[in-house]
């Protein structure tokens, strides 16, 4: 959309004395203006159509062009603006100075340091000579801030944030740390601000992504559980490296009735390892969970291994794996953390609907020592009469779900759900992706873009 703007043309021809009145006004309207700050409301002059052919003076107030479009870039030191319009999939820069106003969704005036990369905009700018005359959070825009609630469908082109569901158009903004980044980048355990328009998803900006943690002196500890954070509870296994979420993190790992605590900083992108042999020493503690369980006759597990449930249960403090199942009912899977001396568990089964099948399963997490374990785990349903086969780029170290696969080409057995793959080569960029196995009866085979060279 395009907007002339200029002043009224002066009829007739003044004299000296005009001539020295119009400086006066000029220089007191000048003067108006500075002291009176930034006007939202900019009106078309009333002025015909033969007055508004010619140039346009570029200066303080006047436009030519309008549009809505995302924040791509901003520079306070060049003071420049990088706009992107989704709609004709084009990309411009605009200056800004002290004429330019900034103003948030309900027309109060802002500083250009409170925007931010991502966000949607009005604006008003004269197109010759790139200037920003105004910026406005559009009104008509919605945004979620530093959300992790979110997941991507396989296909791509929808995400569900919490309980809705939106559209993805194939040109969304997804940026990090200033950069451009595809939807496959993103983690689950990414902490992203979201924005859009109606039902559509415009670009998404992450505010807390990921790194990589690797376990040195660890064999100890095998077949024991780790806890990363409250994102990620995983069975401990030779050669791992686990996605974790960036920022200072404590790590509980245990396992043969010794558990420790370490703190570790993970830094986006970045591989991090941590010595867990001075842990193996330990003196272990242990306490006694009483377990009520609907119905009564369901079975429980613990750490694979069948519990009686009508008595008190002794556990060496750490985290557990439990599987609790019964006829008729859906088996859960939760994980608990035993931090104190004595506590009760309440589990309540929930029946199973007539199209349940019998593999799927719920999974939820449990914490007596008052931390939150809200792990991230996913339900699977096996097929593993088929396998997925990883033939792209070739020679790199491959993970899945943080647990060694081997070196491309290679494959793995077939299991349903939300799966993470992490490629790894020494002197590359590590590289993440989040993907949905599908359950159909056939096998599957990925092809990833090559790793950038550090």
């Amino acid at each position: 959309m395009s907007v002339n703007k200029r002043r009224p043309e002066q009829m007739g021809h003044p004299g000296k004395s005009g001539k020295r009145t119009a400086r006066i006004l000029i220089l007191s309207g000048l003067i108006a203006m500075l002291l009176s700050g930034c006007s939202l409301t900019q009106t078309q002059s009333d002025t015909s159509q033969a007055e508004l052919t010619g140039p346009i003076m570029d200066e303080p107030g006047t436009y030519d062009s309008a549009d809505t479009a995302i924040i791509t870039a901003i520079d306070q030191t060049a003071k420049t603006i990088t706009l992107y319009n989704p709609e004709h999939d084009k990309s411009y820069t605009l200056t800004y100075s002290g004429i330019s106003c900034f103003y948030d969704k309900y027309g109060n005036g802002i500083s250009s340091t409170q925007l931010q990369a991502g966000e949607i905009v009005d604006l008003t700018f004269y197109k010759a000579g790139k200037r920003l005359n105004t910026m406005q959070r559009s009104p008509d825009a919605w945004n979620y801030a530093e959300w992790t609630n979110f997941e991507i469908n396989s296909y791509g082109n929808q995400i569900s944030i919490g309980s809705a569901l939106y559209t993805l158009p194939a040109n969304v903004k997804v940026l990090s740390l200033g950069e451009e980044i595809t939807l496959e980048d993103l983690d689950a355990q990414d902490q992203v601000s979201i924005y859009g328009m109606d039902s559509k998803v415009y670009s998404i900006v992450v505010e807390r992504g990921h790194g990589y943690l690797r376990l040195e002196n660890d064999t100890f500890f095998y077949d024991g559980w780790i806890e990363v954070g409250t994102k990620v509870i995983s069975k401990v296994e030779e050669n791992m490296l686990l996605t974790v979420p960036e920022g200072t993190q404590n790590v509980v790992i245990s396992n043969k009735g010794v558990s420790g605590t370490k703190t570790v900083h993970i830094e986006r992108g970045k591989e991090v390892t941590l010595d867990v042999g001075d842990l193996q020493g330990e003196i272990s503690e242990s306490g006694t969970v009483i377990f009520t369980i609907s119905p009564s006759d369901a079975y429980l597990y613990i750490d694979g291994e069948k519990a009686d449930a009508s008595k008190p249960v002794t556990l060496s403090y750490g985290i557990h794996q439990l599987i609790i199942r019964a006829e008729g009912y859906q088996t859960v899977t939760q994980y608990l953390n035993v931090g104190q001396a004595s506590a009760g568990v309440d589990i309540e089964l929930q029946k199973k609907e007539m199209d349940t099948e019998e593999s799927s399963e719920s999974t939820e997490n449990s914490d007596v020592s008052g931390n939150d374990t809200s792990g991230t785990t996913t339900d699977t349903i096996s097929t593993t009469s088929y396998y997925v086969s990883i033939t792209a780029p070739s020679d790199v170290e491959v993970y899945l779900d943080g647990n060694y696969v081997g070196l491309s080409p290679c494959e793995f057995k077939k299991e349903a759900g939300l799966h993470t793959i992490l490629l790894r080569k020494s002197g590359y960029q590590s590289k993440t992706y989040t993907v949905q196995i599908d359950e159909d009866a056939k096998n599957i085979t990925y092809s990833f873009p090559d790793l950038i060279a550090e």
